[in-house]
């Protein structure tokens, strides 16, 4: 036995069984940051290696939790240790009311109960007092000293895997916001200028048009998906990028129904010319990615050179019995898809 004094702290300590207690230690950590604490460890200062031989303890065993590096390549680490002991004496716990507290400007002059060695903030939890932190698991006739880290060098070559999240500053909200709205602008700029430009190929060839609402446009993908590959499951649609919603919906086409073969169309080259060939009188034209639809009432004068001037648009008939596809991928399409008899499913 031996008896330790830190501080306000004084502990009658078994040093044996202590180091028993660590000798058969069940868990080593394996993480990067336990790495670089055990390469401190080596070459720790004598005042902080003789605080642990005070107690029997061994540095090494361990559970660390951290915040992550910090700008200054430091990390934040905490942890626990067990000693085998009882407090001969203990620091006098002060408890003070917030009420009491603001009477005095917030200063808090209560004397500090934790111990300060080298970079190591030791705390000694008292069962007895009102606030403590000791574990559930710690073992009959233990003591639990908790340690703090506040700037554990970087020591590995290796990158640490884990930074400090640091709340942005009110300029980086600022810019952050900017950003977002220059971008929604640029978005907003792009769709008005390819949909303007097809409204202009509509009247130029004498199409008379409608758009349709973002909630019609919304409901028309989904029966267009209805009709045409109503035994696909759901789950399929999202896997294959065919729609989405929210963000997604800018990186799902309709399209993929073809490219995932689970239509069978005709081929690249005949596409075009089944399209001119097929009767078109009602007609949906539909921008794909931009999330733009119109209804046509005669789509005769829609000539294909006019449909392959866009990217990702669609073209199908009232009553959803074919469709033609210009997509933008060069190995893709276009599409063009009759319904048969008899419907062909595929894989």
């Amino acid at each position: 036995m031996a008896t330790v004094e830190y501080g306000n702290w004084i502990i009658n300590v078994d040093l044996d069984k202590t180091k028993n207690y660590y000798a058969n230690y069940p868990f080593i950590e394996k993480t990067q940051i336990y790495k670089n604490y055990k390469k401190y460890c080596k070459t720790m200062p004598g005042e902080e290696k003789n605080f642990f031989d005070s107690f029997g303890i061994d540095p090494l065993c361990c559970k660390l939790e951290t915040l992550g590096i910090t700008k200054e390549k430091t990390v934040p680490v905490s942890t626990y240790f067990y000693a085998a002991g009882k407090y001969i004496k203990c620091h006098k716990e002060e408890v003070i009311s917030v009420e009491e507290l603001a009477e005095n400007n917030f200063i808090d002059e209560r004397e500090d109960s934790y111990v300060n060695v080298g970079l190591f903030q030791f705390d000694f939890e008292n069962p007895d007092a009102v606030f403590n932190n000791i574990p559930k698991d710690i073992p009959n006739g233990f003591i639990c000293i908790r340690v703090w880290i506040e700037a554990m060098p970087w020591l590995l070559d290796e990158k640490c895997e884990t930074k400090m999240y640091y709340p942005p500053k009110w300029w980086q909200i600022l810019k952050r916001i900017k950003e977002a709205k220059q971008s929604k602008l640029l978005q907003m700029e792009y769709i008005n200028e390819i949909s303007s430009e097809l409204e202009a190929d509509f009247a130029n060839n004498k199409i008379q048009y409608e758009q349709l609402s973002k909630q019609e446009t919304k409901h028309l993908i989904k029966k267009w998906i209805e009709k045409f590959i109503p035994y696909i499951e759901k789950n399929k649609i999202k896997e294959f990028n065919i729609y989405g919603t929210g963000k997604e919906k800018y990186n799902n086409y309709l399209w993929h129904a073809f490219s995932y073969d689970i239509l069978t169309t005709e081929s690249a080259d005949n596409s075009p010319l089944c399209y001119s060939a097929v009767h078109k009188k009602k007609c949906f034209v539909l921008l794909n990615n931009e999330q733009i639809a119109y209804v046509i009432e005669d789509a005769a004068n829609l000539d294909v050179s006019i449909i392959n001037k866009y990217k990702d648009i669609l073209i199908f008939d009232s009553n959803f019995t074919w469709t033609y596809c210009h997509t933008h991928e060069e190995d893709c399409g276009p599409y063009f898809y009759q319904k048969k008899t008899s419907v062909n499913k595929k894989g």
